[in-house]
């Protein structure tokens, strides 16, 4: 508060000593509107600051400074001060301005004329005295309102001072005015006043009374003294009581509603002890208005009325009526109905319906309805949803919290907490910040950062202080949000906080959270922020990086983007201009056409261009945002094709577009003149059409159905099982019932058509809707096919089933859903439990489907798991049985279960060969050995090849003549050139594009990779080996290289790869032994394997067939040299003893001859499709001279590598395991 110094004030206004006021009066009559100071710190008062020195002055000096001031003195500081009311002063204390001259205390009354209501004979005449004011003449230049009001407060000898002035007819103003205003004035005065109104000239009263609607008849009557009512009933010219008679009960009510208890009384008295008979005959809407609105003191006089019983009345009446009654009613009215005789109000509350208890208690006192007898509140409120919630606590007061958080059976925090920001704003919007705190307290699901947030507005009597200090103890996310709602004056709020720098704080945010905050401003924020003087917003937005500048304009709207392209220090348009294409789509994307209108009429900007030369992906991303209004901006936009981008866009990223459209986004593209939807449709192969239809609903089908030019049902009856049920897992029942309907698409046959592995995926993506369809369906057999289902597919559908579709499929009639699982090998119980819905595994643990288990009672887990009674796993041991988990099955080699063949088969490796010489190998052709855990698992390449050594010479003899024979069946394929032709054709057709047919008759494809003849018939490309020393290499140079971070070697052990090894050589292996590479997609990635195929290539010039074929031989004949030297290794010896190591060379030699063989056979086709694209090669003709050479030296260095490690044999192990090609130690080594 700004204080008066008297001294600095005279010292520095000489005119002011000179004036017969004092230093004060001067002051505010002169000196405060020319904004002089009042201090020495230069300090000019407020209009409040001034009302606080007056009113401390005695009050002589009060009176004395009222008498400086003019009108205009007191004008100026009403409109200045809070605090000050002068025309309600006018109105309750008028003597105060008499201390003013006349003259100007009349110029606050012409402001105010309602002031003269309250004035007697002698206030009219201090104003006259003045020479500027005549009553008549105000009073006859007043509204008709205006004078109703102000003769409704004059006395009686007031009327007749003012009905004696010339310049007012007071008689012809009431004959003149509405029924409404004249029951204002004869409803206010009193007796003296009525007996000056009946005997006024040129006024009749009785017959205006007479004449006046009930309506306002009802309203003057309510509001009279009793003495008046007599004085009306007297009336020789007026019978009061036919009037009221022939009055209806909307206006009976509303005049004994208003009345007093005295008038009651009076009138009960003068009618004969008659009115609560008129009372009881009321209909219960009216009732409930009159009690609604009729004090305490009056309800009880209403209830001694002779012929009312007051409390049967009530106890028959309406909810709806009853509720509007107790609505509005205070305390003591509530506590008077309560205690009435007939009438049990707690049990009327407790019957009542939400809707019309929440406008009874949205009224009521917390207090009385908590107490109320035979009223159960919490359990109420509890039942009340949030609309109704929120009306009954409307209005109640925080200091009744303690009473509101301990009621029974209702959690109010937390229901509050999670009720929307309006309906809650207008119960706690204005509750101080102790009692939110008791209510964050109370609940979890009250969480006071989140309410205070939500809407800023409804708690700005908060310390801005605190809620800064709320907002910093959130999350980030829940900053961002809260943040996104705040205005600049909210901003401006947070700022003000004495512990709080807002200019500071962004500057020191990152990227990424100052962009999402940006982002969510509109433009007066961001004018605010800007206008900081300690942040330089220009710089940091210009410091931004593509990905948060596109996050920050892709939440702005039109103003905000409007501000920052004006911004003197940002340079919006270049900033655009070098965006890089993939954060401009993901921008654009969210942008609206008035959005996208902004930026294509910047100055400095050129969308067109930056639309024209976006890629595929990032144009198709950005187009599957948006909806019509935006692609007919696009379309109409000067300097960009949207036909001819979306004409020449691949097939991929115009599905992923277009699986976001709507039927109105498909109508738009099929109207385009300059593209044909239909053609580019039909076009489409089936992997991305499924993915187009699979998000789609009915309407979209219907609109491709009907489309012209494109056939729906032709396309769907040509597209293969796979894609067919990756697309139809995603539909409804209404999406199948649509394609079910169709006239030219059968789907009936379409499905049992499917095969098994199909038919279950797609199943296992449905639920109990579909499944009742499909049942139902005509031509189709779900329960046959679901008989005949595979256990594999059967077993992946139940672990997607939900329990509804699983139950459904237990009342099956065709279908037995228990036997079925009954019969499901074991492998695939458990496969299928692991990730299903916990109730359906509920469901399946009814059920007895591990018959046979000789552990007793078994069930799945929540987390799918199979345990015992007593909670432990259970797994499938080598011997076929479910078993403990820490059971382990030893098998010695005379009598080898069946149980480990089983488990290998289960795990990874397919059907297992058996050889008559006892050698087992998988469905690689890979060899297996018993490792270190029992278990069969495929022995390791180095062991594998360290056993075969012991002739290598033969093993090269033995690659030649393959070769020679590769030679002569690759030269008789030549012949058939039919063949050639419709394989190059086939493989044309399937993405290998435009062949070349060089003239030694190798075939090229568009990527130059050398095609051979798969082991289908068809033209592929030729598979590369990958020797396991280019392998080891490759991971070493990988795992050495300082940019190879860990995130590949976790990436590699989180896919499926297990932990890794690293040797000292820097060789990594994955827990099967594989060697690991990098890949061309960088990742670590097990390194391909030559896989043996059985058609020889189809090459127009047989001899490039031999070249290949003693290529192949060189390479295995170099991998066999290379790996006898590890054979000896240490890791080989560790894994499992062998009792007769002098067989080593025998069976080297036996492994020479089965690589030689196998690798003359790879040289009539290419290895697998898998190996990466790096190999190739790169002079032909030279190949075979170049096998030649290499397997001659191969030869030798095989032979005395074998040698090496038949001397170096360790000593023989007791224990023997079975007789295989190779053994495993753990692993580390296969």
């Amino acid at each position: 508060m700004v204080q008066f110094n008297e001294e600095y004030y005279l010292e520095n206004n000489p005119e002011a000593l000179a004036s017969d006021k004092t230093a004060f009066e001067h002051y505010v009559t002169e000196g405060w509107e020319s904004g002089a100071q009042a201090n020495a710190e230069g300090e000019v008062m407020s209009g409040d600051d001034i009302v606080t020195e007056a009113v401390a002055l005695s009050g002589e000096a009060l009176i004395s400074l009222i008498s400086e001031m003019d009108a205009d003195d007191m004008r100026a500081l009403d409109a200045d001060s809070a605090a000050l009311d002068v025309p309600a002063l006018m109105t309750t204390s008028f003597d105060v301005f008499k201390n003013m001259d006349a003259s100007e205390t009349s110029k606050l009354v012409e402001d105010t004329p309602e002031s003269l209501a309250g004035m007697e004979v002698d206030d009219f005449q201090f104003l006259e005295s003045g020479g500027t004011f005549d009553v008549g003449q105000t009073m006859a230049n007043l509204d008709e309102s205006t004078t109703a009001t102000v003769l409704k407060g004059l006395g009686g000898e007031a009327l007749e001072y003012v009905d004696a002035e010339e310049a007012f007819d007071m008689g012809v103003e009431l004959t003149e005015m509405s029924d409404k205003n004249l029951a204002t004035i004869v409803g206010g005065i009193k007796v003296d006043g009525m007996t000056i109104l009946d005997g006024m000239s040129g006024f009749d009263m009785g017959v205006e009374l007479a004449g006046m609607d009930d309506q306002y008849q009802a309203e003057m009557f309510g509001g009279m003294e009793a003495d008046s009512m007599a004085f009306l009933d007297d009336m020789n010219d007026w019978d009061m009581g036919a009037e009221m008679a022939d009055m209806g009960d909307q206006h009976i009510a509303t005049m004994f509603g208003g009345m007093k208890s005295s008038t009651l009384t009076e009138i009960d008295t003068l009618y004969d002890g008659k009115v609560g008979s008129r009372m009881s005959g009321m209909d219960d809407q009216y009732q409930a208005q009159m009690f609604g609105n009729m004090e305490t003191t009056s309800m009880g006089i209403v209830d001694n009325l002779s012929g009312f019983d007051m409390g049967a009345e009530l106890a028959g009446m309406d909810d709806q009526y009853m509720a509007t009654m107790m609505g509005g009613m205070g305390t003591d009215s509530m506590t008077f109905m309560d205690d009435l005789d007939g009438w049990d109000m707690g049990a009327t509350m407790s019957n009542m319906d939400s809707q019309n208890l929440s406008t009874v208690m949205g009224g009521a006192d917390f207090g009385f309805m908590n107490n109320l007898g035979g009223f159960d509140m919490g359990s109420k409120l509890a039942d009340m949803d949030d609309t109704y919630l929120s009306k009954a606590m409307t209005g109640w007061s925080e200091s009744s919290l303690d009473g509101m958080i301990g009621l029974d059976d209702f959690d109010m925090a937390g229901r509050l907490g999670g009720m929307d920001s309006t309906l809650r704003g207008g119960v706690i919007g204005g509750w101080g910040t102790a009692s939110l705190e008791v209510m964050d307290k109370a609940s979890t699901a009250f969480n006071l950062s989140d309410v205070v947030f939500t809407d800023m507005d409804q708690f700005t009597n908060m310390d801005a202080g605190y809620m800064v200090g709320l907002l910093g103890g959130m999350d980030l996310d829940s900053i961002k949000s809260a943040a996104s709602k705040m205005s600049g004056e909210d901003l401006q709020f947070l700022d003000s906080a004495a512990s709080f720098d807002l200019g500071a704080t962004m500057g020191a945010v990152d990227d990424g959270l100052f962009a999402n905050l940006m982002g969510g401003w509109g433009s007066d924020g961001l004018s605010y922020m800007n206008s900081m003087d300690n942040f330089d917003m220009g710089a940091k937005v210009s410091g931004l990086d593509d990905q948060y500048m596109a996050t920050m304009f892709g939440s702005m709207d039109t103003g905000a983007m409007s501000f920052m392209d004006g911004m003197d220090d940002f340079d919006m348009g270049g900033r655009l201009g070098s965006m890089d294409d993939q954060y401009m789509a993901s921008m654009i994307g969210n942008f609206d056409k008035d959005d996208l209108g902004f930026f294509d009429g910047m100055d400095d900007f050129d969308l067109a261009s930056e639309l024209g030369e976006m890629d595929d992906q990032y144009l198709g991303t950005m187009l599957g945002q948006m909806n019509a209004d935006e692609f007919t901006f696009f379309d109409n936009m000067d300097g960009f094709d949207l036909g001819g981008e979306l004409v020449n866009m691949d097939d991929q990223h115009m599905a992923s577009m277009m699986s976001n459209f709507d039927q109105g986004d498909l109508i738009f593209f099929d109207g385009m003149d300059d593209f044909d939807l239909g053609g580019e449709l039909a076009s489409m192969d089936d992997q991305h059409f499924s993915t187009v239809l699979g998000q789609m609903d009915n309407a979209e089908f219907r609109f491709f159905d009907d489309m012209e030019g494109f056939d729906l049902g032709g396309k769907l009856a040509n597209m293969d099982g796979q894609h067919m049920a990756s697309m139809m897992g995603n539909f409804d029942k209404d999406d199948l019932g649509f394609f079910d309907d169709m006239d030219d698409f059968d789907l009936a046959s379409e499905l049992g058509e499917m095969d098994d592995q199909y038919l279950g995926t797609m199943l296992g993506q449905m639920n109990a809707d579909e499944f009742i369809f499909f049942d139902n369906m005509d031509g189709f057999d779900l329960g046959g096919e679901l008989v005949n289902m595979d256990d594999q597919y059967m077993s992946t559908m139940m672990g997607g089933l939900s329990a509804d579709s699983m139950a459904f499929m237990d009342d099956m009639d065709d279908f037995d859903l228990t036997g079925q699982l009954q019969s499901m090998d074991d492998q695939y119980k458990l496969s299928m439990t692991v990730g299903m819905d916990v109730e359906a595994i509920a469901l399946l643990n009814q059920k007895d489907i591990w018959q046979g288990s000789t552990e007793g009672s078994l069930k799945i887990a929540n987390d799918g798991i199979l345990v015992n009674e007593n909670g432990t796993e259970m797994v499938l041991s080598n011997d076929g049985y479910i078993r403990d988990s820490g059971y382990v099955d030893w098998v010695e080699d005379e009598d080898f279960g069946s149980g480990s063949v089983e488990w290998a088969e289960r795990h990874g490796q397919g059907d297992l060969d058996v050889a008559e010489d006892g050698t087992i190998t998988n469905r690689y052709g890979e060899a297996m050995v018993v490792d270190s855990e029992g278990n069969l698992a495929p022995a390791s390449i180095v062991a594998s090849v360290a056993n075969a050594q012991a002739n290598a010479p033969t093993a090269a003899s033995e690659a030649a003549k393959a070769a020679d024979v590769a030679a002569r069946e690759a030269a008789s394929a030549a012949s058939s050139s039919e063949a050639i032709n419709d394989a190059v054709e086939w493989a044309e057709a399937n993405g290998q594009g435009e062949l070349d047919i060089a003239e030694d008759g190798t075939i090229t494809n568009q990527y130059g990779e050398v095609m051979v003849v798969d082991s289908s018939g068809n033209i592929a490309p030729a598979p590369r080996d990958v020797a396991a020393e280019e392998a080891a290499s490759a991971a070493s140079e990988s795992i050495n290289d300082a940019g190879f971070g860990s995130a590949s070697v976790e990436w590699a052990e989180a896919n499926g790869q297990g932990e890794l090894d690293t040797a000292v050589n820097g060789t990594i292996t994955n827990q099967y032994g594989e060697v690991m590479v990098v890949d061309s997609s960088g990742n670590l990635a097990p390194a391909p394997r030559t896989e043996v195929v059985n058609d020889a290539i189809d090459q127009a010039n047989a001899p490039t067939a031999a070249s290949e074929a003693a290529k192949a031989a060189e390479v295995a004949a170099a991998e066999v040299a290379s790996a006898a030297s590890p054979a000896a290794s240490s890791e080989v010896n560790d894994a499992v003893a062998l009792a007769n190591m002098p067989t080593a060379a025998s069976e080297a030699t036996k492994a020479a001859e089965i690589a030689a063989a196998e690798a003359a056979s790879a040289a009539s086709f290419a290895a697998s499709s898998e190996v990466n694209d790096a190999v190739a090669l790169a002079n032909m003709p030279t190949a075979a001279s170049e096998a030649a050479k290499a397997a001659e030296v191969a030869a030798a260095e095989a032979a005395s590598a074998a040698s090496s490690a038949a001397a170096s044999q360790p000593e023989p192990a007791v224990l023997v395991t079975i007789e295989l090609v190779g053994v495993s130690s753990d692993s580390d080594l296969f």
